[in-house]
C-alpha cells in the first residue's frame, strides 16, 4: 500500500484478512480470520512510502488454496500516520487480494 504525507510523520499499516473456506480444507470456522503483519515507516514531506503488509504462513496458505478454487479473499488495511506533534490521521481501505 502506497501513502503519501505532506508533513514529516511516522506511518503505521495494520490490518485482517478474510479468507472464504473451501471444502475439504483442514481449517475450522474459526481460523477463516487472521491478522496481517504490520509496519512502521518515517516518511518525509511530499515522500511516498510503500507499506508492506505480509499474511502469517496459515493464512498464506488458506488464501491461496481459495485463489486456485475460485474464491476472492478480502482484506481490511487501517493506516495511520503520526506527525511530531502527535496529531493523528487514519484512513480505512477493503482490499481484493489478487493472485500473483
Amino acid at each position: 500500500m502506497k501513502v503519501t504525507v505532506d508533513e514529516a510523520a511516522t506511518v503505521a499499516g495494520t490490518g485482517t484478512i478474510r479468507v472464504p473456506l473451501v471444502k475439504g480444507s483442514a481449517a475450522t470456522a474459526k481460523k477463516k480470520k487472521s491478522k496481517l503483519r504490520g509496519q512502521t515507516k518515517d516518511a518525509a514531506p511530499g515522500e511516498t512510502v510503500t507499506l508492506k503488509l505480509k499474511l502469517k504462513k496459515r493464512a498464506k496458505k488458506l488464501t491461496k488454496k481459495a485463489q486456485r478454487k475460485g474464491k476472492k479473499p478480502k482484506a481490511k488495511v487501517l493506516v495511520t500516520a503520526t506527525d511530531a506533534a502527535g496529531n493523528e490521521s487514519q484512513a480505512k481501505r477493503k482490499i481484493k487480494l489478487k493472485k500473483k
